[in-house]
């Protein structure tokens, strides 16, 4: 279900940074149930994608996501963790180890 994959990043795309959209903004805008985003989240993130809460922190990441976020970046030259770090809505500086 090519179509279905492609709507889930799409959404995805606006609870990540820049946008940090809510899952209620999202689901009300996109006609999705909160409950069902909750669940897609919930199921990239047990295949390791790295997806924000929406938290007091000011970027939405709780510890936990920078960390792995940090632990990932590691292993990367500086060009691709830039890269990377674009593809998230990031700034490398954030997560420098």
């Amino acid at each position: 279900m090519k179509c279905f994959d492609e709507r889930q990043e799409a959404i995805f795309k606006e609870l990540l940074p820049p946008h940090n959209r809510t899952v209620a903004e999202v689901s009300l805008e996109e006609g999705v149930s909160a409950a069902m985003l909750y669940n897609w989240r919930k199921k990239a993130r047990q295949a390791g994608r790295l997806l924000p809460d929406q938290s007091d922190d000011p970027e939405g990441w709780g510890s936990q996501y920078k960390f792995h976020a940090v632990l990932g970046a590691a292993a990367l030259s500086e060009d691709k963790c830039a890269e990377d770090c674009r593809q998230r809505g990031l700034y490398p500086e954030r997560i420098q180890h």
